[in-house]
């Protein structure tokens, strides 16, 4: 299964009928069924941010970086601590994205922050690069402040989430999600992200309602507005 997926229409939920023409298929096509229909009528609830057992610590945001002046480039977009709200026991299903303007390349990132990972002196020198990072440019770990601390891995299906929301701070360290693109000169657009999950074994999906612009010539404007208008000096 892949770690990121494009957003798909959900699957239906009633089994259609399938006619064999032979009767020796009979048994087999009956057990085909059976499995898809478990599969497909499966009951999953698909929830906002502090509405189920899992949360982000981050929702309805649109986040933009600009380009740089060498192309292609690199930009990240994170923000979000995975915690439970309620201590089950979190499993990643699958992690789908929404864009409008495609990257040429997509991926989807873990930053793990532990305590063994704060320098002395890190709330008075190096609060920024310990908090979460909403935007940059750059390939994780590096970004145009400054190399993130903590360790950066691939975000898989598989993905434990242990840690309760409470517990969410710096001092404890936390689990941080990015979506990782490389972009060209057309630029990037993700308009929405979902977290397919387990709790306790019962199916969920976390609706993100996040965005990211990755600026570029092909970048509309969203609501009437340009995210990628250059801010003038002074």
């Amino acid at each position: 299964m892949p770690s990121v997926t494009e957003a798909r229409r959900p699957m239906p939920r009633a089994c259609p009928r399938r006619a064999s023409r032979s009767a020796g298929l009979i048994l087999a096509t009956t057990a085909f069924l059976l499995t898809s229909c478990m599969l497909t009528n499966e009951d999953r609830k698909t929830h906002r941010e502090d509405e189920g057992p899992l949360s982000s610590q981050a929702y309805g945001i649109l986040l933009s970086a600009h380009a740089p002046e060498s192309q292609p480039w690199d930009a990240a977009f994170g923000g979000h601590q995975l915690c439970t709200t309620d201590g089950s026991a979190i499993e990643i299903e699958n992690f789908r994205l929404k864009t409008e303007v495609n990257p040429l390349k997509k991926e989807l990132r873990l930053r793990t922050l532990r305590p063994s990972d704060l320098r002395p002196g890190w709330e008075d020198e190096d609060s920024n690069m310990y908090n979460v990072k909403y935007s940059s440019v750059g390939r994780l770990p590096d970004t145009q402040d400054g190399r993130l601390p903590g360790t950066i891995t691939q975000a898989k299906p598989g993905l434990k989430i242990t840690q309760n929301c409470d517990q969410v701070e710096i001092e404890n360290g936390y689990t941080e999600l990015f979506v990782q693109f490389k972009v060209g000169k057309r630029g990037a657009y993700m308009n929405n992200m979902w977290i397919d999950y387990r709790a306790n074994g019962k199916p969920y999906t976390l609706d993100l309602e996040w965005g990211a612009i990755a600026c570029g010539d092909d970048i509309p404007l969203i609501d009437g507005q340009d995210y990628c208008e250059e801010e003038e000096d002074g």
